[in-house]
C-alpha cells in the first residue's frame, strides 16, 4: 500500500523539525514508511573540557549571571563552538553566552577579566533573572 501525500508531507516536516532542534547535524538518516521506522545517528558529542573547580571558587568567586529570564545557550548556534569553556580566560565585556527571551537573542558578557572555572547551566536550559550561569576564578596566576 502506497503512503498518501499527506503522510509523506507530515513525515518530511517531522524529520526537518528533528534536524532543526538537534544540537549537531546527523551523520546518518534512515527512513522506512511501510512499517514506520526512523533511525537517526549523530556523531559522538565532543567531550567537555574539564578543569578542577573548588567549592570555594564557585561559592566566593565572581559569576556571570543571567541578565533576564529565558533560555541559555553556550554557542551562537547548534553544533557551533561554545563561546567559552572551563579553563578559558575571558575579558571584561567578552560575550560568554546567549539568553534567548521571546525570540530575541541577548548577549551575555563577562563582568571582569577572569578564568572560567565552570559552566553551571546546560546548553538550552531555562534560566531565571540573576541566576549564576558561569563560575569565574579571578586568580589568573598559573
Amino acid at each position: 500500500m502506497e503512503p498518501d501525500v499527506a503522510t509523506l508531507d507530515a513525515l518530511c516536516h517531522s524529520v526537518a523539525e528533528v534536524f532543526r532542534l538537534a544540537p549537531l547535524p546527523p551523520t546518518r538518516l534512515s527512513v522506512t514508511l511501510g512499517g514506520a521506522a526512523l533511525e537517526i545517528e549523530w556523531p559522538a558529542a565532543i567531550a567537555p573540557v574539564s578543569v578542577p573547580v573548588t567549592e570555594e571558587v564557585v561559592a566566593n568567586g565572581p559569576t556571570v549571571d543571567a541578565p533576564l529570564v529565558g533560555t541559555f545557550y553556550h554557542a551562537a548556534g547548534p553544533g557551533e563552538t561554545p563561546f567559552v569553556r572551563p579553563g578559558d580566560v575571558v575579558q571584561e565585556g567578552q560575550q560568554v553566552g546567549i539568553v534567548e527571551a521571546m525570540k530575541v537573542l541577548n548577549a551575555v558578557q563577562a563582568p571582569c577579566r577572569a578564568r572560567v572555572a565552570s559552566v553551571l547551566v546546560g546548553d538550552g536550559e531555562p534560566v531565571e533573572y540573576g541566576q549564576a550561569l558561569i563560575a569565574l576564578d579571578p586568580d589568573l596566576e598559573d
